[in-house]
């Protein structure tokens, strides 16, 4: 006489994941995905303020380009929230930049903007004060962009000090 072990009953084989495998995963991949973003955030904030500076640098170069072109003034209005409005002088129509540039300040040699706008005049030889403008977020260093009015030129500074230094020295020269 043989005896065979054979179960009366054979399980089903494993068709899906169980709710609390589910779970774990969707947890884990959570866990993942937080702590990535938050490794990544002060790299996504710098290249923010990367492009802001090129923006700017580019903006000025056009409005300078513009008043040697056609030989007029532009005005541009900026306040420390990133609003920009460029306005042709001789017609008074203005042009809103619509912009989410993280300016947090502009300072010229005579005053210095946290939220109100100031103006600032190119000349029809493409010249204007100088000026900086602080570029920053909450997450990251303000860095200064000061640009030189006479020249062009757009120096990058990480120091408000060394800034307020150079407004001075131009104010005295102009």
């Amino acid at each position: 006489m043989t005896f065979s072990h054979r179960p009366a009953h054979k399980p089903p084989p494993r068709v899906a994941f169980t709710l609390v495998e589910l779970m774990a995963v969707l947890v884990l991949t959570g866990l993942v995905a937080v702590s990535v973003g938050y490794s990544l955030r002060p790299s996504l904030a710098a290249a923010g303020q990367v492009s802001a500076i090129q923006q700017l640098r580019a903006i000025d170069r056009t409005i300078r380009e513009q008043c040697v072109k056609s030989g007029s003034a532009r005005d541009l209005w900026m306040t420390g929230l990133g609003h920009l409005e460029l306005r042709v002088s001789e017609t008074e129509e203005s042009k809103v930049l619509e912009t989410r540039l993280p300016i947090l300040r502009v300072l010229t040699s005579k005053s210095e903007s946290t939220g109100e706008a100031i103006g600032l005049r190119y000349r029809p030889d493409g010249s204007s004060p100088s000026f900086a403008l602080e570029i920053g977020t909450p997450s990251i260093a303000s860095r200064f962009l000061l640009f030189l009015g006479g020249s062009g030129q757009a120096l990058e500074l990480d120091n408000k000090a060394a800034v307020d230094e150079l407004l001075a020295v131009l104010r005295t020269h102009n």
